[in-house]
């Protein structure tokens, strides 16, 4: 087994997480029967040997091993720095050429690219003509087959205005089909990030680089390999942006941190200084040339930033004194993308107040939101220890367990959720998907039905729990739908 998983890790460059364990035994185990091999050894030596065959194998593998979740503008606060901030200056750098090239790095299904291609196409809508080169890679095929049809189911949009999915989309069956004219904007080519060559002919002088939770599948000497190379495949003032927390404790150099209203973006640091953008409600800052990546800095830092620069930052988190942190603001904090700043405040709070389960919650909360799983996890933990019917950390963990492809156990702990409070509408919506992505069709549909039996009593016009942006009439039409179309 561990020879596999370092033949892996060389082949595919995908690192086996400790938690991801019995699934890759589980899954290996399945190829040996579906490939007629009496044990993982046979299988090892059918991986090595030259030919078609174990091409298309290592093809299948990679398609099993990385989990592809995604959907369309995901991420409030990259979405908004993209759109606000990170493309109206590179726009703005570039107008002479009139030319952008950006590259998704492991782009899945496609969905990320294609809304920074709407994101631009809103962006020039006054008819300027630009030279758009958008770049999309990865190392799944079937991926990457998807991604270049352009069809999408209802849950790829469970975060967008419907303004802009009637504007881009039309619907073919009980799915969405993207216009073809921002089709035709993004390249999808097969791409692995550890073993080939870049630059190249096929990435190279980038403007923008996103690759985002794509690294927790890497060693931590194979993160910095890949981004040495992003670095070299930037142009000078390119951004390179990534998943909250991924590049931790790794040395970015010359990459350097651009603090903005909603986010971290590593910048190649042979830029000039940015310019303020006319009308621009924030600027960004160009901060210490430091190469260590670190956590986001805390209020009292940033704050110290702008008070050094004569552009105002309105989107700056609230500046309060610690005797006024409240569980209400801390959670307000993460609701506009403040989540290293309320972390800060919620762990004064629990310090203050020991083994208090809601403090605890916001805890784990914070901790997931930057990408910290463990932590987020273990706190979870300690508010269960406190209040042994609390929902909301077994439904943070379910969160988790889905993120990390534990599904299993993401669906122990929604039902969990959904036994101590059978109103949580949010469970039932992620239990019902989870049980469609396995195939149990009949589940899935059970779920459903239910949860629109439960939503009669409310009016259309409430918003929905965790998803606010969906009120109880438009979620049953949805939930309507797919019943209907299995």
């Amino acid at each position: 087994m561990r020879f596999l998983r370092d033949l892996i890790s060389q082949r595919l460059g995908i690192q086996v997480r400790c938690q991801d364990l019995d699934r890759l035994e589980r899954t290996l185990s399945e190829r040996c029967e579906r490939l007629q091999l009496s044990d993982l050894a046979e299988y090892s030596a059918f991986l090595q040997a030259p030919g078609q065959r174990s091409d298309r194998e290592w093809e299948q593998l990679a398609s099993l091993l990385t989990t592809g979740e995604t959907f369309f503008f995901r991420g409030r606060a990259h979405t908004e720095v993209l759109r606000s901030e990170i493309l109206p200056e590179l726009m703005r750098n570039r107008g002479q050429q009139r030319s952008l090239r950006i590259w998704s790095a492991g782009c899945s299904t496609g969905e990320e690219a294609y809304s920074i291609a709407i994101m631009l196409d809103e962006l020039k809508a006054n008819g300027n003509d630009w030279s758009i080169s958008l770049l999309a890679t990865d190392i799944n095929l079937d991926a990457i087959a998807k991604a270049r049809r352009g069809v999408y189911s209802d849950w790829s949009f469970r975060q967008v205005d419907p303004a802009i999915r009637q504007k881009y989309f039309r619907k073919l069956g009980n799915k969405w089909e993207l216009d073809e004219r921002i089709k035709k904007l993004v390249t999808f080519e097969p791409l692995n990030l550890l073993t080939d060559v870049f630059p190249s002919k096929l990435a190279r002088d980038m403007d923008l680089i996103l690759c985002r939770n794509v690294f927790i599948y890497f060693s931590e000497q194979d993160v910095a390999s890949i981004v040495s190379k992003f670095a070299a495949t930037l142009r000078p003032g390119g951004f390179l942006l990534t998943g909250h927390g991924e590049l931790q404790g790794q040395k970015t150099d010359p990459l350097v941190k651009r603090v903005f209203s909603e986010s971290i973006v590593l910048q190649r640091e042979d830029a000039s200084p940015p310019a303020s953008m006319p009308g621009s409600a924030s600027t960004a800052l160009q901060v210490s040339t430091n190469p260590t990546w670190s956590d986001s800095p805390s209020s009292a830092s940033v704050n110290a930033m702008a008070a050094a620069t004569a552009t105002p930052q309105p989107n700056l988190p609230p500046q309060v004194e610690p005797s006024d942190d409240s569980i209400e603001q801390i959670e307000e904090l993460y609701k506009q993308g403040f989540h290293a700043v309320g972390l800060e405040k919620a762990m004064r709070m629990i310090s203050k107040n020991p083994g208090d389960a809601r403090v605890c919650c916001l805890i784990a909360e914070g901790h997931a939101d930057l990408g910290n799983h463990k932590q987020a996890i273990d706190w979870c933990q300690q508010a269960m220890q406190s209040d042994a019917f609390s929902v909301k950390p077994q439904y943070l963990l379910a969160n988790i367990a889905e993120a990390e492809g534990r599904y299993d156990d993401a669906k122990a702990f929604l039902r969990k959720v959904i036994y101590l409070n059978p109103s949580h509408i949010a469970a039932q919506l992620a239990l019902a998907g989870l049980y469609q992505r396995e195939g149990d069709l009949r589940l899935a549909e059970k779920t459903r039905l239910a949860l629109v039996e439960m939503l009669k009593s409310k009016p259309d016009s409430s918003p929905i729990e965790c998803h606010e942006a969906l009120t109880v009439g438009e979620l049953v039409q949805q939930l309507n739908q797919a019943v209907r179309h299995g």
